[in-house]
């Protein structure tokens, strides 16, 4: 279905918001309305991070996790001006959600990864979706890594430095929480035995 129910086309497949010629003529003349396309992150605990939406026609809206991959969330974090691309991506609303029922406008994105911008792969037109409450998509986008100060760990992604003795010690001190990330945390306790040389004039 499409939100965009006040848009007629007079000719299939032009001005959709899809690239149906390979040189993509048929989306670029269209004056029905402006694009005005912008695309952001919400509801992340940091401005590398959260959940994708994009503006079209004047309204923002989501896209759906359908198909989605790394090479889409490459082309969103590139777009973004992360220009080392995408960490990883989640789905099911891992973010939250824009509120009430999600306005879905991309669904079914499929970039090669060499793409500028998400307008530039396929879907399937601006609004046409069928996706359900929870399927918006999140991503989280590459940050250089930091130099942090001697005896200073280096949080994950919000891009801060914290004590080494405030990691895995049950209190999130990172932004991102990643101090307390099980993956950094339950590291396997080992058992030294030491053999202990006695002076001569010791018996033990």
């Amino acid at each position: 279905m499409s939100w965009l129910t006040d848009i007629e086309h007079t000719t299939p497949g032009v001005c959709d918001g899809r690239n149906d010629c390979d040189d993509g003529s048929d989306e670029i003349e269209c004056s029905i309305r402006p694009l005005d396309f912008e695309i952001r992150l919400s509801g992340g605990n940091s401005s590398n991070e959260g959940r994708v939406e994009v503006k079209v026609f004047g309204e923002w809206g989501s896209v759906c996790d359908d198909l989605f991959d790394l090479r889409d969330a490459g082309v969103v974090c590139r777009e973004l001006g992360f220009t080392l691309g995408a960490a990883e991506y989640v789905s099911h609303s891992h973010y939250g959600s824009s509120g009430g029922t999600p306005i879905y406008l991309v669904d079914d994105l499929q970039c090669l990864g060499n793409e500028t911008s998400i307008r530039e792969c396929s879907f399937n037109g601006w609004g046409v979706h069928d996706c359900g409450a929870e399927e918006e998509v999140g991503v989280v986008c590459r940050v250089p890594g930091l130099d942090c100060a001697p005896n200073h760990w280096p949080c994950d992604f919000s891009r801060e430095c914290i004590p080494i003795a405030f990691l895995c010690d049950h209190v999130a001190d990172c932004d991102d929480g990643s101090d307390e990330d099980a993956t950094h945390c339950q590291v396997r306790a080992g058992i030294r035995l030491i053999t202990l040389v006695c002076p001569k004039n010791e018996n033990r």
